[in-house]
Formats: structure tokens, C-alpha cells, sequence
């Protein structure tokens, strides 16, 4: 306990202790966060290369909107950001089938995050949301039909085939191709920063998580959100808050 106490307190006042939104987490896994996210924000910033506009317009797609329309959008990562997929040797708490473009079937076994559904429905309310995955669609479907089977928060899907993939195999998420949203209202989760490397401004790194019970990434997340939605430009808000350019030349010990 004296230990933990100890961690606690010598993380306090580190300037970058507000990426983690949770109350808690040891010094062993915030620098293991804050090593992998300045790694994606370099490797964004300094080896990234941006697509020609022709190939963005080829990405275009005009995303589902609700009903009441909501001024902000909300993108969600799948993979260490709302669940973990994992091997049935792992007791996963779910088991769901996924269903290829030809009839093929595939079992997926994963477990949700802690405040996954509380998150989804506070966030609808303010939110257009969408999960934006690097997985394929197949994958992608199953899963959030699971999490919610009347699609009452989540509207849509962007998938692998939505990502722009480099020559060394990584997937971005370029949120030029939302051809019916504008930027300064849309913000991407994600716990790889590099997904978002063409709009750092516009993302959010979170703590990746497998499946530790007891964590409160998403339920303290959410107080952030509330207030970002308020925002006229969500970006400028961001990079106020979040400092992630601060990160990128920022010496981690």
C-alpha cells in the first residue's frame, strides 16, 4: 500500500499525468503508456506522409446520422479501447460469431471493458457515435452488435477498408474521408496514437486494456467528453488540455 501511495504521489505532478483519466495507475504502466504514445506521435509527425487528395476522395463516405442531429462526433477504437479479444485458454467473457462476405464463420472471443455500455449511452447523448476500427468489417459487426444489439448508441462503422495503410503495415485513420462531418466537431479514441497521426488534434489517446477489472479509463474519460462537446472547435480544446505536441519533443526518462 505504502508503495502504491508512493507511485501515486511521484506521478501527481508529472505534466503529462492527465492522459491517464482514472485516479489511479501505476508508475510501470503510465510509462509504458507514455512511451507508446509518444512513439505514435513521432512516428506521425516525423515519418508519416499524407495521402494525395485523389485518394482521399476515393475513401470518401457520407456516415449515418441521427435522427436529432448532434452537433459533435465521437469515433471509438475497438481493440484495447472498448474490448480485448483474446483465446477461449483466456475464459473470455463473450463468444460471438462473425460472418464473412461469403458465408464463412468465425469465432471471436473478447472481453468489454469496464463502464463500456454506462460510456456509450452518457456519450450518446451528447454524441453521434461510430467505431472507427483498423479490423476488418466482419469482425467489427459482430462486435458491436453485441455491445449494442439495437444499435441505440453506436450509428456506424468505419473499417479496415476505411484505413489508409502505410508501406510498413500500420493503419490510419484519416478523418478527411467523413465527406458529412467537419473536423473541428469530431474526436477519435484510440490507444494507438499513430491511428490518428493526421489529426493528432483531433485525438485522444487512452490507456490500452486487456482485462483489468478495475479499470475507470472510460468512466473518467467521459467527464472529459462532456466537456469537449461544449466546445466550438473541439481541436483547439484538445490542444489545450492534452498537450500531445508537448509530448512528441517532451525527454521520457
Amino acid at each position: 500500500m505504502k508503495n502504491k501511495q508512493h507511485q501515486e504521489g511521484k506521478l501527481k505532478n508529472h505534466p503529462f499525468r492527465h492522459l491517464i483519466y482514472g485516479p489511479t495507475i501505476g508508475e510501470n504502466s503510465f510509462n509504458k503508456f507514455l512511451q507508446l504514445t509518444q512513439r505514435g506521435l513521432v512516428y506521425a509527425k516525423k515519418c508519416l506522409k499524407g495521402p494525395s487528395d485523389k485518394f482521399i476522395k476515393s475513401k470518401m463516405v457520407q456516415l449515418p446520422e441521427c435522427v436529432i442531429v448532434k452537433p459533435k462526433t465521437l469515433l471509438l477504437d475497438l481493440d484495447e479501447t472498448l474490448i480485448h479479444s483474446c483465446s477461449l485458454r483466456e475464459n473470455p467473457q463473450v463468444t460471438v460469431t462473425a460472418f464473412g462476405d461469403y458465408g464463412e464463420e468465425a469465432k471471436i472471443h473478447f472481453n468489454i471493458r469496464p463502464f463500456c455500455a454506462w460510456f456509450l449511452q452518457q456519450m450518446s447523448q451528447l454524441y453521434t457515435i461510430y467505431v472507427f476500427t483498423a479490423s476488418s468489417s466482419a469482425y467489427a459487426n459482430a462486435i458491436v452488435n453485441y455491445l449494442d444489439p439495437k444499435r441505440q448508441w453506436i450509428l456506424g462503422i468505419l473499417s479496415r477498408g476505411n484505413c489508409m495503410e502505410t508501406k510498413n503495415g500500420f493503419f490510419i485513420k484519416d478523418l478527411r474521408i467523413v465527406g458529412n462531418k467537419q473536423l473541428k466537431d469530431m474526436v477519435i479514441v484510440d490507444n494507438l496514437a499513430h491511428s490518428f497521426g493526421f489529426q493528432i488534434e483531433n485525438g485522444i489517446p487512452i490507456l490500452e486494456w486487456h482485462n483489468d477489472q478495475n479499470d475507470q479509463e472510460l468512466k473518467y474519460l467521459a467527464t472529459y467528453l462532456m466537456e469537449a462537446a461544449d466546445q466550438e472547435d473541439i481541436r483547439v480544446f484538445n490542444t489545450q488540455r492534452l498537450k500531445l505536441d508537448q509530448l512528441i519533443e517532451y525527454s521520457l526518462e
